[in-house]
Formats: C-alpha cells, structure tokens, sequence
C-alpha cells in the first residue's frame, strides 16, 4: 500500500489501541494532514471481559467479537489487517508478516500481552493458556473431549480433575464458569451430580492477589460453597505434564485438562529492543519513550522508567483504556508543539464476577452479591456505548444477556 508521510500508526486494537484511534479520529481535524492507521492481527476487538465464559459455557456471545469495521463505521480511521513482523525506529518503518510496510511519522504501541510460563517446566507445551478467542475455544472443547473420555473409560470412584492454575480475576472467574458447565454437561451426559472436581491453585495466601482482604474472603467463600471446587492456597507450581501438575510441596493432581492463566508478558511483536528491565517499554508520565518521543506505549505494553513504581503502569482494562485516550491527547499536543500532560492514575474500583450471576465490587461501597454483577452488566454496557453506535451497542448487549439466559 502507498504511505503518506505523516501517519499515526496504532498497534493493535485492544482496549488501548481502539481508545486512542477513537480520541484521535474525534480531533481529525487538529491532526493537519496526519492520517491515522490501526493495525491488528485481527479483523475484530476481543472483550476479553467475556472470554472465560467462551471458554467454560461455549455460549454465542454476541458481543465477544467486535468488527473494527462497526466500532470505527465513519470514522477517519484507516484499518489494516496484519501481524506485527519489525518495528524499525531508525526508518520509522512497521513491517507486517504479510509483507505490508507502512512509514509512521508517530507510533503508538499497544500490541497488548500474551501468556507467560514463569520458566515452569512443562506449562508451554501443556498448559491452556486464555488470551484469544482461540484458546477459549480450545479450553472448552478439550474439557468437553476430556471429560467424555473419562466417563468412557474411568473406575466409578474416579473424579475427573481440571486445575487452574493463578487466582487472579481470570483464574477465580473460570475456576466457577468451569464449574457451572461440567454440572450442567454432567447432567447431560447421565453423570449425576458429577464426577469431577475443580481445584485452583494459587502461589499467594489468599485468592485475588493485590484485592482488599475483603474482596479474597468474598471470592474464597463464594467458591468455597460448591462442592467439586477444590482452594489450594500457598501451592507452587513445579512442573506440568500432559495428565499431571505436580506441586513443590511434591503432591502431583491427576489432570488432563490444565489452564495457566499465572502470568502474562508483553507481546514478543513488539521487539526486544524496545523492553526495559521490567520486560515491558518504558515510558514516562506522558506516555512517550524518554528517547524517541515520536513513540508511546500504552496499555499491557507500557511500563514505568526513571525508577517509577509499577504501580503506576497496572495492567488492567481500566488503566488501558484511561492510557489511550491519554495517549492521544499528548500525541496531539506534541504534533501542535504544546506541552504535554502527565497521566493521572484514576482507580474507580474494580469488579470481580464470581460464579453465575455473582459478583464482587469495590466502586464506591463495598457491594457483594447479585446487585454487583448487575452493576457490572452495566459497565460493559458503559464500554458498549463508548465505541458503538447507541442501537448496535445495545443489541451486542442486550444479546448476549439473552444467549447467556438460554
């Protein structure tokens, strides 16, 4: 394709990326002749917000998948479908896997992360990572194969065992969803109540690591209150085989079915080059790279320089989205020659679904219980309205409450 000369080239439409090509094509008309680019891998936005419930229940999620060509329908926004292949700053120059070269006169990072095996033995050739659309899919249709072999082929006293390994949100959130759904294909399949359990293995002493106290106990006694969901707190991790995960304290669980979600690391797209001791590319307060300021990192992407603490750069949805609109706004201060302004870390709260219509908040009072998953319904429903059309956004919604109720 031809290049003009002054692009703005985003990498990568994650919450960051389509934030900050949203922010910008709302101020084409500050940008002069710049002409904004976004490039992913993918023709479409994950919510990754619903992606453990791909992986467990298999539902149609309407929303799960949303096409860049709707989110960015009239907006001055050039779409270019390809993977990240180099990114060479002395030319300025993105070359894609498919052979596309685009000339950027700004940059902005937001290839996002991928899993990450913490030098286990055995977890990247075993483990089921849950990053992309395709690993849901393959959690669920091997817990499915899995689980039917088993019933084929098991002594009656056997259980069939899936463990999780990390109990962050993706880990609590699937350990319960993975629950739900071997219950109801248990039923199904003439197992009864079912012969399996799940067990989340977490290396901290509590689940939810870096959550309120409170929120931990909430989680632990939500789960806790299932039978066939197995805690295992302070359990490291040694080694993973293809049927077995054994744990330092030596107790090896017999498991056909293991899915890491314990650690994730900067998309490898984005060059070593480019990372700082933190394995993410430093940048300061305002987002740009202290030595090549026609660069910025956002998102999973961006980390602190200059002896900042890594609690100014979470890797959370929330702090992504509030970097790419920041991004933007500095991109377009420094292509005008104002001065730019440093992000201000704003933490509403989170909320934590736990298991069926349950849910964890802590925005605003502390809420537990069905009212806070309601409230998280409408946040998502908040994001929807932010990068849809009112009716689309609704109707993505909207549908995907009514697959989740069939």
């Amino acid at each position: 394709m031809t290049d003009a000369p002054k692009n703005i080239v985003i990498l990568g439409a994650g919450f960051a990326g389509v934030r900050a090509a949203l922010d910008l094509a709302a101020r084409q008309d500050e940008l002069a002749d710049h002409r904004i680019v976004l490039v992913d891998r993918n023709t479409y936005h994950l919510f990754t917000p619903w992606l453990y419930e791909r992986a467990s229940t298999g539902s149609p999620v309407h929303g799960l998948k949303i096409p860049l060509a709707s989110i960015f329908h009239g907006w001055p926004v050039d779409l270019v479908h390809g993977e990240v292949q180099t990114i060479d700053r002395t030319r300025h120059q993105i070359r894609l896997t498919n052979r596309v070269n685009l000339t950027y006169a700004y940059l902005v990072v937001a290839l996002g992360s991928v899993s990450n095996d913490c030098g286990i033995p055995g977890i990247a050739a075993h483990a089921l990572p849950l990053k992309t659309y395709a690993d849901a899919e393959r959690i669920r249709a091997e817990t499915e194969a899995q689980y039917r072999d088993f019933l084929a082929s098991a002594q009656p006293t056997a259980l069939f065992q899936v463990v999780i390994g990390g109990a962050g949100t993706t880990g609590v959130e699937l350990t319960g969803e993975v629950h739900r759904h071997l219950k109801h294909l248990a039923q199904r399949l003439g197992d009864g109540e079912g012969r399996f359990v799940v067990k989340l293995v977490e290396a901290e002493d509590r689940l939810l690591p870096g959550f309120p106290d409170w929120v931990s106990r909430a989680a632990h006694v939500r789960l806790g209150q299932y039978r066939r969901i197995e805690i295992l707190l302070q359990s490291r991790i040694a080694s993973v085989t293809a049927h077995t995960v054994t744990l330092t304290s030596g107790d090896t669980h017999q498991s056909p079915v293991f899915i890491w979600t314990g650690g994730v690391r900067t998309n490898p797209r984005v060059g070593a080059d480019l990372l700082g001791d933190g394995g993410r590319i430093p940048v300061n307060r305002m987002l740009q790279l202290p030595n090549d300021p026609d660069v910025f990192a956002i998102g999973d992407n961006a980390g602190p320089s200059g002896g900042r603490s890594k609690t100014e750069c979470p890797l959370t949805i929330q702090n992504a989205y509030a970097q790419g609109s920041a991004a933007a706004a500095n991109l377009i201060r420094h292509i005008r020659g104002q001065p730019l302004v440093p992000l201000v870390i704003d933490h509403p709260g989170f909320i934590v679904p736990v298991r069926g219509h349950w849910a964890v908040s802590t925005i605003g009072r502390p809420l537990v219980g069905h009212l806070a998953y309601w409230l998280l319904r409408l946040v998502h429903l908040r994001y929807f309205l932010w990068i849809l059309p009112f009716s689309e956004a609704v109707r993505r919604w909207y549908r995907r409450d009514e697959e989740r109720h069939a």
